[in-house]
């Protein structure tokens, strides 16, 4: 018997689905008649209230405010999650379906996932497989096609079996295991399209040989070399949530419970529970939209000790002693992040000169006023800087981090804009770093070439916002840039990428669909399928892959290409790069014999942009009309598209 649980979306606006057919709450702290701020327990009995008198949606917001507490305990995120469970059985309005199969007993894991999604604002159905039934339930389930929203397969080991006959030797149990999961990822790959978290072995004990000669030849180099093959063999996008590490930051007495495992079969606490459904819905963010894009900082007390208006340049916190180091850490965190592709923005309320200068004056300062694509210093409310941050850079909130040392400020940032994470500072700044981190908000499955390049793109905007005034017309400015692109076919070079787009782009995106990596192999290797992925560079610098085409053959019509995705980034919206796309991609599919061209329109929240763009381009409306969707068709040869972009090789 499955364990199945759902939560209705009540028209939040999650990362990766746009839509929802029910209405919109306010989930926002400033209800002056709820509890203070962090305080979860409260939150939960106002939602009990609210679902005693039939108002579901105030429950809802009420859950919400209770899992976005900083300083939410195991306990109370698992009541969290399981009063979602109690109220919201039964709801298809689910943004994310993650089926957990396991070796054993996962349902407190299961609780605190639904917690996790729901402090996120997403809508997650949690289906639990009978213990230690993992293949014949993975058989039996149904396909995630037959629902919307994003399908999750979360597979948990237990080392029962791998200890057991111990007469055998350990290498053969080892091969037996890998064989299992490899098989089990297969099976999961023919049954549907959905993604995959793997989470890996793990032992409460040390056994007899103690803890040295355990790691070294005992049950816990097994659990190293097991886990190592792993993720070596780990299917391509799939996320492994290394178990022995995830226990380790736990502390191994405190993740583990040997009363559960006697009782119930279920060897993780409470806490040790929690901190798996942490890392697996941290899984499930790098899969689908993969990880933050934004740090926003603060300055005084943040990004050095001390406030700059008062002390000076020279008198901030950056000296390698026991005050400035923590600082020096952050700073070198902040770093490694921007390397990786995050970009870093500064929200400080300072004078704008003060906070400058210490970048200019101060020799130990580790970033430099360039590492930032926005700055906002001034006298503003933080959350009234912040919107400017995005709106300058054109990206949604739900792509910010907000690093504050003040409470005032964190509170009054998590109110108004409850979108972004804010993780809670503790007072001594060394603490600052794990605290960060422990948010879990830049896991990713694979770093691109595009993602390591991200920073200095949002610096070469910089320059094009500042060239653009210059011109007259946005005609004349858009011929001064020199627009080239570069046009290749989908291929495993550049699928990474693609997927990244497809999983997160929102603004430009014709029909929204997040297909997963099987999915897409499976279409590529169909020899009807026209894919493309279009990169873009101009005289400021490379824009890198910013555009993905996916067409299909029509079922009912093989001279037809009907086109299931077309999405493009936002950075060169407007550009004529729409037009080359569609240019090039017809190109390609009148080679392939295609005569006509079909596409589709699904509305969502945050699609408007495009809801014009077919007829634009010269397709004409199909009949009949659907609520749901537009469909437009032509004939390729009567389509011209205008360009002033320039295909290169």
């Amino acid at each position: 018997m499955w364990r199945t649980t759902a939560f209705s979306c009540f028209g939040l606006t999650p990362r990766w689905i746009e839509s929802s057919p029910v209405p919109q709450p306010e989930f926002s702290s400033a209800d002056p008649s709820g509890p203070a701020f962090g305080n979860a327990a409260e939150w939960l009995r106002v939602a009990r209230t609210h679902m005693k008198a039939g108002e579901a949606e105030l429950a809802e917001s009420a859950v919400f405010e209770a899992c976005r507490d900083p300083q939410l305990t195991p306990d109370v995120m698992l009541r969290a999650g399981r009063f979602r469970l109690k109220f919201s059985a039964g709801s298809k309005n689910a943004d994310v379906t993650a089926r957990l199969f396991a070796q054993c007993t996962v349902d407190a894991v299961a609780d605190a996932l639904s917690a996790a999604a729901w402090r996120e604002q997403t809508a997650l159905t949690t289906e639990v497989a009978p213990f230690d039934s993992v293949l014949p339930s993975l058989e039996a389930s149904h396909s995630f096609q037959d629902r919307d929203g994003v399908g999750v397969n979360v597979f948990v080991p237990w080392n029962t079996r791998l200890f057991a006959q111990r007469d055998r030797p350990i290498d053969e149990r080892i091969d037996e295991e890998l064989a299992f999961w490899q098989h089990t990822w297969e099976t999961a790959g023919r049954l549907g399209d959905a993604r995959i978290i793997q989470v890996g072995y793990d032992t409460a004990y040390s056994g007899g040989l103690g803890t040295f000669l355990s790691r070294r030849q005992g049950e816990r180099a097994a659990i190293a070399q097991l886990n190592d093959r792993l993720i070596a063999q780990l299917p391509t996008g799939a996320y492994f949530v290394d178990l022995p590490t995830v226990a380790g930051q736990v502390g191994h007495q405190q993740f583990y419970d040997p009363r559960l495992d006697h009782l119930a079969k279920q060897p993780f606490s409470d806490p040790g529970a929690v901190a798996i459904a942490e890392h697996v819905w941290a899984g499930i963010r790098a899969t689908v939209t993969g990880p933050k894009k934004v740090v926003v900082t603060d300055l005084d007390n943040t990004l050095w000790g001390g406030v700059v208006g008062e002390v000076g340049s020279d008198g901030i916190a950056l000296n390698d002693d026991a005050a400035g180091r923590p600082f020096l850490a952050y700073q070198r965190y902040l770093q490694s992040l921007s390397e990786r592709g995050c970009i870093l923005a500064i929200c400080s309320k300072n004078n704008p000169e003060d906070a400058r200068e210490p970048f200019h004056i101060n020799k130990n300062m580790l970033l430099r006023l360039e590492d930032f694509a926005a700055i906002e210093a001034g006298w503003d409310p933080k959350p009234e800087a912040i919107e400017r941050i995005a709106a300058k850079l054109n990206l949604g909130l739900e792509h910010f981090v907000f690093v504050d040392d003040h409470p005032a400020e964190r509170h009054a940032v998590r109110a108004a804009l409850p979108q972004i994470a804010v993780p809670e500072l503790p007072q001594d700044p060394s603490e600052y770093v794990r605290a960060i981190e422990r948010g879990l908000w830049f896991e990713a499955v694979q770093i691109t070439g595009e993602d390591s390049q991200r920073a200095s793109m949002y610096r070469q905007q910089n320059a094009r916002g500042e060239s653009r005034r210059r011109f007259a017309s946005t005609e004349e400015y858009i011929a001064s840039l020199n627009l080239t692109g570069q046009v290749r076919q989908i291929d495993e070079e550049n699928l990474t990428r693609v997927m990244q787009l497809i999983g997160k782009t929102n603004q430009f995106n014709l029909t929204t669909r997040r297909h997963s990596l099987p999915h897409i192999q499976k279409t590529l290797a169909d020899s009807r399928t026209v894919a493309i992925a279009v990169s873009i560079q101009d005289r400021y610098g490379d824009y890198g892959l910013v555009a993905v085409v996916l067409g299909v053959a029509h079922e009912a019509d093989n001279e037809c290409i009907e086109i299931d995705t077309w999405l493009m980034s936002c950075r060169v919206i407007g550009r004529t790069v729409e037009q080359f796309t569609l240019q090039s991609f017809l190109k390609l599919a009148t080679d392939r014999g295609y005569q006509r061209v079909r596409g589709t329109y699904i509305p969502t929240a945050k699609n408007a942009l495009v809801e014009d763009l077919y007829p634009t381009m010269g397709l004409e409306r199909c009949l009949p009309e659907s609520d749901d969707s537009a469909t437009f068709e032509s004939s390729i040869g009567s389509l011209c598209p205008l360009t002033v972009v320039t295909e290169t090789q």
